[in-house]
């Protein structure tokens, strides 16, 4: 039996998903307006997403992760699983590229018959291009390598298997700020968690009669106004200001009797 010539892509776009779906749309809507033909993109879901804009399979594939480890590491193992390609490339949520950004890497890797990977000069781990018979070779990415990027000992163990490697800027590709990203994912988590909280604390609200828990009222004339300094600030002031209404709301100053 002959194998389906539709179902061979020349590119696989992987894609790990944990929540912000606003900055996950920006990367679809990115590539689909400027992927390649023969090419598939596969977002690898950690967490649901609903598919608003009805995305048929022969535009974007959703595979669950499947794992009780959803880290990066798990997400990637799950989609070179399920891609139809011999090459891939993984993207977070957030990229965005031009038109033609993965001709001349994709063109090089199949000319170069030992060429492994081409690593990206501006990100540690996002945006790289990778052969699926090197990654089986490996065995995959440790979450080490994921969070560090080409270290020495990664690039030692790839020639190890006899595969080349090289370096490679790719200026049609703009991969986001990597701190902003994990601030996001926190205060992502954080609001789900308050609001499983605060769903638990509304079931239970006859309970909260016997807190005591003032919180006092903030001093709008001395209130600093200022534009955050870093992402860092930015995100630690969102959680101070998100958790101060969360008190508020549910354990209110009891009266005075």
């Amino acid at each position: 039996m002959f194998m389906n010539e539709e179902r061979v892509k020349r590119l696989t776009i992987i894609i790990p998903y944990h929540n912000s779906p606003e900055r996950l749309e920006e990367t679809l809507l990115s590539l689909l307006e400027n992927r390649p033909e023969e090419s598939e993109i596969l977002v690898v879901l950690d967490s649901p997403y609903e598919n608003p804009y009805e995305l048929q399979e022969d535009e974007v594939r959703f595979i669950d992760a499947a794992e009780s480890d959803r880290s990066d590491a798990a997400c990637i193992r799950a989609g070179v699983e399920a891609c139809q390609s011999e090459f891939f490339q993984i993207l977070p949520t957030g990229a965005k590229v031009d038109e033609g950004w993965c001709l001349d890497p994709l063109s090089r890797m199949e000319e170069e018959s030992k060429l492994g990977a081409l690593l990206p000069t501006q990100s540690h781990f996002w945006g790289l291009f990778f052969r699926k018979s090197v990654y089986q070779n490996l065995g995959g990415f440790s979450t080490d390598f994921i969070q560090k990027g080409h270290n020495e000992e990664f690039l030692t163990k790839l020639r190890e298997h006899g595969w080349d490697y090289a370096a490679i800027s790719l200026p049609s590709l703009d991969i986001p700020n990597e701190l902003v990203e994990k601030l996001d994912q926190c205060e992502s988590a954080l609001i789900e968690s308050m609001a499983h909280v605060a769903e638990k604390l509304t079931n239970t609200r006859d309970k909260r009669d016997s807190y005591d828990f003032a919180i006092p009222a903030q001093n709008t004339s001395t209130q600093n106004t200022s534009t955050p300094s870093s992402p860092t600030q930015g995100f630690v002031q969102k959680l101070m200001d998100g958790f101060l209404q969360f008190c508020r709301r549910f354990f209110p100053k009891k009266p005075v009797m």
